[in-house]
């Protein structure tokens, strides 16, 4: 039986194909052409996902291990499942509940489990994105700092800058022409990436490193919203500053 499909629609951006140069040293890397969530995912979106058994279906958390696994877990045969579900048993209020703000307050595992959950209710495979394909459906090869041009405008981003002090729906600046017509890749919320940021060609199912994070936030100054910026944080942590989009390598029709 076919899965139902979700009760929103995902506006899918088409990204070709690049290269890409990772800031500190990380090396160059090919971007084959994919789709990028043209928002975050909101907290409607997200709370279809809590809605629909995100939190009780092993089907979305199998395999997920936890990095904080003690070796005590380990000699008694705890399994990877059973400790990120520990310390993950239920979702964490968004900060800023409107529905059509960014989801905040996720950790890694919960934004992997959307992935797993929408990859179902989609029928094609949806994941997080690279740290090169963020920074390439960001800026392309334009050279520029930010998704919207060379330099630095407050008025184009939620950044400290401008001092709003919190998260605004995810539409707010899709007014604002960027390379591929994706939203707030710059400030809003700082957005988890599917690699690890000490070793980025580690494509995280989890591991033991920290995954890596693109975009500033609304809470980041100008410095830390530029495309290239890196970030990386704990798995197990969430932040009222940190949100996710997704990805698919599916042809859409």
């Amino acid at each position: 039986m076919a899965s139902a499909a979700p009760p929103f629609h995902i506006d899918w951006i088409p990204v070709p194909a690049g290269q890409v140069t990772l800031a500190d040293g990380k090396g160059e890397y090919s971007v084959a052409p994919f789709r990028i969530a043209k928002y975050a995912v909101t907290n409607a979106e997200f709370d279809a996902f809590i809605a629909d058994d995100g939190y009780t279906d092993p089907r979305w958390w199998a395999d997920v291990d936890a990095p904080a696994l003690t070796p005590e877990q380990l000699e008694m045969g705890m399994s990877d499942w059973r400790a990120a579900r520990e310390r993950i048993a239920a979702p964490k209020p968004s900060h800023w509940p409107e529905p059509d703000c960014p989801r905040t307050d996720v950790t890694w595992y919960e934004a992997m489990a959307f992935c797993r959950w929408l990859s179902a209710r989609l029928n094609i495979p949806v994941r997080l994105p690279t740290e090169w394909e963020w920074q390439w459906a960001a800026v392309g090869d334009t050279g520029w700092a930010y998704p919207f041009g060379p330099a630095f405008d407050a008025t184009k981003c939620n950044t400290h800058e401008n001092g709003i002090g919190r998260t605004v729906p995810v539409t707010a600046y899709s007014g604002i022409h960027t390379v591929f017509g994706v939203v707030n890749l710059s400030g809003n919320t700082i957005e988890w990436c599917a690699n690890e940021f000490e070793n980025p060609p580690n494509i995280l199912v989890a591991g033991t490193g920290r995954p890596a994070m693109r975009g500033g936030s609304w809470g980041h100054d100008a410095a830390n919203a530029r495309a290239s910026h890196r970030f990386g944080f704990n798995a197990l942590n969430s932040s009222y500053a940190v949100g996710f989009r997704v990805v698919t390598d599916a042809e859409l029709r």
